[in-house]
């Protein structure tokens, strides 16, 4: 007999040593598991979503600033996108939204709107920006609707509210 099988012996007096896990101690560790990745997945989700609208708030950004650009140059703001020199005739088509030319348009405001293509899918929400010009100083509005497949559209100063069910992010 080996040494260390001599000294278990002496630590159990002579009793069987049980190894391994009973059913019960493994059913327990699996529930456990099970809990945990049932309250984690949906927070994976959701940031999931959360990366694909931020590829919207960039366009929706470069939309804005090359408006502003436009506009100093122009005194009016753009009726289309394919104007602003970004590259897009018609309209920005995102990964994940659709971003069509403005839908309203003034020498003091333009408004755009981005559509989710695959809203419940994809769990990313609709946009709109503003563009604003007031007395020499240009002002961005920029909203987002509150639920998936929510309407949204940014007020008529960039002081005002968004309209529909949305929240104003700047």
């Amino acid at each position: 007999m080996s040494l260390y099988y001599q000294w278990v012996m002496k630590l159990s007096h002579g009793k069987k040593i049980n190894q391994g896990f009973t059913l019960i101690e493994l059913l327990v560790v699996v529930i456990i598991v099970g809990i945990l990745a049932a309250a984690a997945i949906p927070n994976f989700i959701n940031q999931i979503g959360k990366s694909r609208e931020s590829e919207t708030k960039s366009y929706l950004g470069l939309i804005a600033r090359a408006q502003q650009g436009y506009h100093w140059e122009k005194g009016t703001f753009a009726t289309q996108v394919q104007l602003l020199g970004t590259g897009s005739l018609g309209g920005v088509t995102a990964k994940y939204h659709n971003i069509p030319d403005p839908t309203d348009v003034s020498n003091a405001r333009v408004k755009h709107q981005a559509f989710a293509l695959n809203g419940q899918k994809d769990q990313v929400r609709n946009f709109a920006v503003g563009v604003y010009y007031d007395a020499g100083q240009y002002t961005i509005s920029l909203c987002q609707s509150i639920e998936i497949d929510g309407t949204v559209n940014v007020g008529d100063s960039s002081s005002a509210d968004c309209v529909g069910t949305a929240v104003k992010l700047k």
